[in-house]
């Protein structure tokens, strides 16, 4: 009731010594008083008003420490998406690696297939050019009693399909040298 009464704000003292009057009535007979406890509320607003520059920065600091959380939360959510897609993505890799992989595997396995027909194919090319090469040989020796012109043995010794340049041998040179 004192507190009341001592107010600096009027409007939050008594409005007349009639309303004291009845509060301190019934603060004798025990009933309770039109004077309240400051509220918490009220206590912040006074200390607000007592201490402005303290209040300020306590409220920019308060500010900035809510902003900061907020940052914060919405960058660490925001990272761990990037975490997520990133590690789908590092998958989706591992996948593609491992497609890529095994059609190596596989293009090898054929390469290596193939290299072999080749060289089954070569062999049996190159008996069957040797042998072709003994015949024109041959006919070649043959060809003493007259039977071809030098220029068409000299057309079959530098044919690259009768006599490779890898193939030709002493015999070969023998016979470029004697038709020339």
């Amino acid at each position: 009731v004192c507190l009341k009464c001592l107010e600096k704000d009027p409007k939050d003292r008594y409005e007349n010594c009639y309303l004291l009057a009845e509060d301190l009535r019934r603060l004798e007979i025990g009933e309770p008083t039109l004077a309240r406890p400051l509220t918490h509320k009220q206590k912040f607003q006074r200390w607000v008003k007592k201490n402005p520059v303290i209040a300020s920065l306590s409220g920019s600091i308060a500010f900035l420490l809510l902003i900061t959380a907020i940052i914060t939360s919405f960058l660490t959510i925001r990272a761990n998406s990037e975490a997520v897609r990133a590690d789908q993505a590092a998958k989706e890799a591992g996948q593609e690696t491992k497609k890529a992989q095994e059609q190596t595997r596989l293009l090898a396995i054929e390469k290596e297939h193939v290299l072999q027909a080749n060289k089954a194919t070569e062999q049996q090319l190159g008996i069957s050019q040797d042998n072709l090469r003994s015949v024109y040989y041959t006919r070649m020796i043959g060809l003493h009693e007259g039977d071809y012109s030098a220029e068409d043995i000299l057309g079959w010794l530098y044919n690259p399909k009768i006599f490779p340049v890898e193939k030709r041998d002493l015999a070969w040179n023998f016979y470029a040298n004697y038709y020339h």
